[in-house]
């Protein structure tokens, strides 16, 4: 057990945000120590050889009393900081500072219905996708009542609002899916949402939520009274919200707009009804007493615009299909470009490190970045260079060319 410990320990060097393990937990704090000083406590006269009644009598409790002191002391000293605090933790965290983790979100979406004139189809009613191999369908319910209109000779149709009875990003669906009925209505004769469904949202992470903690408590000594963290932070309090950049009046600019720039927390284009949410909530229209923006204060809340990428190079596969590997590093691409608006640069180094870090790339050569629109694309042999990314942007992947080599 012991020589387990150790080993997660061990197992990474300290880095500069890693828990510092306290002194007296390290000390002679192993089972071999503490079952020791508890045999020379115990009377000369009995026996305390391996195997022994009293050997084995007390062995245990030294096992246990060591894995509490390498591990679940450890564990626990490390729940009283955010930064290293998870779940639960964390929340009673915020809960002391004013903030709540941010909740998921339903997808919503328009249900097209054609059926019997007059049929009525209740508030609440359940319709879903099919089953695909091992996935489940996915279920909707509608958000209103609505009744089929007359079209001709009898038959009609009725669009209803709908919205994932899970909260999620897998509520998340493409157009003409949403085509069987849970809840049989007699009088229905089809059913699909022309549109794709969207807006679902994970609740949000430990990682955003610590990070949002973290800057809050890092802004405790500023004013208040409307300065970029302030906007930046009212910005990420709104649900939905993923990362918020400030972009205030520039050089010779006296109109006094305040424009932010934000994505959703999918990292994705943020919808013009969340830009509202936030513009809303920041500027409160319709109840001035609680304005959080100072009185002069003028806000614009807009989404990042698209900024496609394209991504090629040859790789060498070791134990991987090609399919595999691709979506692994998309998947990796997509967490890296994230952040790339606070950088203010895509990193030609970085994409290499997510690509060679991608399970099953052995090695790979002719790594190509580039902008889809100009087809200015950045190589090895061009120096290596970055792209610019402007904090009205975000970069997205247009497409991903592997070729195996």
């Amino acid at each position: 057990m012991e020589e387990e410990i150790l080993d997660i320990l061990e197992e990474e060097e300290l880095e500069e945000d890693d828990f510092q393990i306290p002194d007296f937990l390290k000390e002679t704090s192993s089972e071999e120590d503490i079952h020791r000083r508890m045999l020379d406590e115990l009377p000369e006269d009995l026996d305390k050889s391996e195997g022994g009644y009293v050997y084995d009598l007390t062995r245990p409790t030294a096992i246990e009393v060591a894995r509490m002191k390498e591990f679940e002391l450890v564990e626990a000293l490390k729940l009283i900081w955010p930064r290293f605090a998870e779940g639960i933790y964390l929340d009673y965290h915020a809960e002391t500072r004013g903030l709540e983790r941010k909740e998921a979100i339903n997808a919503v979406g328009k249900l097209h219905i054609e059926g019997k004139t007059g049929t009525l189809i209740p508030e609440g009613t359940i319709f879903t996708t099919e089953s695909i191999h091992d996935e489940p369908e996915k279920e909707y319910e509608t958000l209103e009542a609505a009744e089929i209109i007359e079209d001709v000779n009898g038959v009609g149709s009725v669009d209803v609002s709908i919205q994932s009875v899970e909260a999620g990003i897998n509520g998340n669906g493409a157009a003409n899916t949403v085509i069987l009925q849970e809840d049989l209505i007699e009088g229905i004769m089809s059913v699909t949402n022309p549109e794709p469904i969207s807006g679902g949202m994970e609740a949000e992470d430990d990682d955003s939520f610590r990070e949002r903690i973290m800057e809050y408590d890092q802004t405790q000594g500023d004013s208040f009274i409307g300065n970029v963290s302030d906007y930046k932070r009212w910005a990420l309090s709104v649900e939905g919200v993923g990362s918020a950049t400030v972009i205030p009046p520039q050089g010779d600019d006296e109109s006094g707009i305040i424009r932010i720039v934000i994505t959703d927390a999918n990292g994705e284009n943020a919808s013009q009804e969340l830009c509202q949410m936030v513009e809303d909530y920041i500027m409160q229209p319709d109840n001035p007493e609680n304005r959080l923006a100072p009185v002069n204060a003028i806000v614009k809340v807009v989404s990042q615009q698209d900024m496609p990428i394209i991504i090629s190079a040859v790789v060498k596969l070791k134990d991987a299909k090609i399919e595999t590997v691709k979506e692994d590093f998309q998947n990796g691409l997509k967490n890296y470009l994230k952040n790339t608006g606070d950088d203010g640069e895509i990193r030609y180094t970085q994409v290499c490190k997510v690509l060679g870090n991608t399970a099953g790339v052995y090695d790979y050569t002719d790594l190509v970045i580039g902008l889809a629109d100009t087809q200015e694309v950045q190589t090895s042999v061009a120096g290596e260079k970055n792209i610019p990314v402007t904090p009205e942007c975000i970069p997205v992947i247009q497409s991903i060319t592997l070729t195996e080599g």
